[in-house]
């Protein structure tokens, strides 16, 4: 799921980066890393259908946590 989730994301216009990562130390860890051309984009990739789908429909139910880290590019 997360490599469908990976692909279709890197697919969206706006997208620059999508990029999931997973723990050495603990598999069951996995970050994402994405970087969008702009609020507008990370928000159109939000409101996709796959991220509807995979993310809030099957990805997030299975959690223990989850934690959203907004960051911006240090200048």
């Amino acid at each position: 799921t997360v490599k469908k989730l990976s692909e279709l994301s890197r697919s969206e216009e706006g997208n620059r980066i999508y990029q999931a990562h997973q723990l050495i130390e603990d598999e069951h860890v996995i970050l994402l890393y994405e970087v969008y051309k702009d609020a507008q984009a990370a928000q159109a990739h939000r409101e996709s259908v796959h991220f509807k789908d995979l993310v809030l429909g099957i990805i997030v139910p299975l959690l223990e946590e989850r934690q959203v880290m907004p960051v911006s590019p240090v200048n």
